[in-house]
């Protein structure tokens, strides 16, 4: 059942040329005042018959995210604990993979992306996430930092680093990239944004 509170989605989608600097981003999502990301799609459009061809780069990734108000949190949680990873991941050929939702009342507070080893070299994203604790106070500066990345996906499967967004701080915008570190080779990264949990 949809939340009604939920916007979105919202879309970062690569472009299909790269530049002379061998990379090429889509545009930054940034989720509305006092909302935060709290769900995240990727999918792959074929753009000239050979998406399965991890080499030649013809699949055009994106990504859609969600956003929701950023709750009220009277009473601090029990658990503060990461929970995770939530995972979504594009299909072997054209198409979307699944929504990956946090769970409820939790923020997005870590990211890694993550490449098959196999030959359709699928591309997922997962995350982790906690919970809203109880903030007391206004932070003084409610400035955006960032931004912060994983680095590049596995150019032959496996795991990038998992990018830790600063405690107290949750995910306000997200950007996908792609790159040509080497002619024959196409990677993908992301660029994260976060902003200090606000009193609501």
């Amino acid at each position: 059942m949809n939340d009604p509170a939920e916007k979105g989605p919202f879309t970062s989608e690569e472009p299909e040329n790269i530049g002379a600097d061998r990379r090429a981003g889509g545009a930054k999502i940034t989720s509305p005042d006092l909302h935060y990301i709290s769900a995240i799609q990727i999918d792959k459009t074929d753009t000239d018959g050979d998406a399965d061809n991890y080499s030649s780069g013809s699949a055009v990734r994106r990504i859609h995210v969600w956003c929701k108000p950023i709750p009220r949190v009277d009473i601090m949680p029990a658990d503060m604990s990461e929970k995770g990873p939530f995972v979504t991941k594009e299909p072997p050929n054209k198409g979307g993979g699944a929504k990956a939702e946090a769970l409820n009342g939790y923020y997005i507070s870590a990211a890694q992306l993550v490449v098959d080893g196999d030959w359709h070299h699928q591309r997922s994203i997962q995350f982790w996430c906690k919970p809203f604790p109880v903030v007391a106070t206004m932070p003084d500066d409610l400035s955006e930092k960032g931004p912060i990345n994983p680095g590049l996906d596995p150019t032959n499967g496996g795991f990038s680093y998992k990018a830790q967004i600063e405690d107290g701080y949750y995910l306000s915008a997200i950007q996908i990239v792609r790159m040509q570190p080497d002619w024959h080779v196409m990677n993908r990264t992301i660029y994260m944004w976060s902003k200090p949990l606000p009193k609501v």
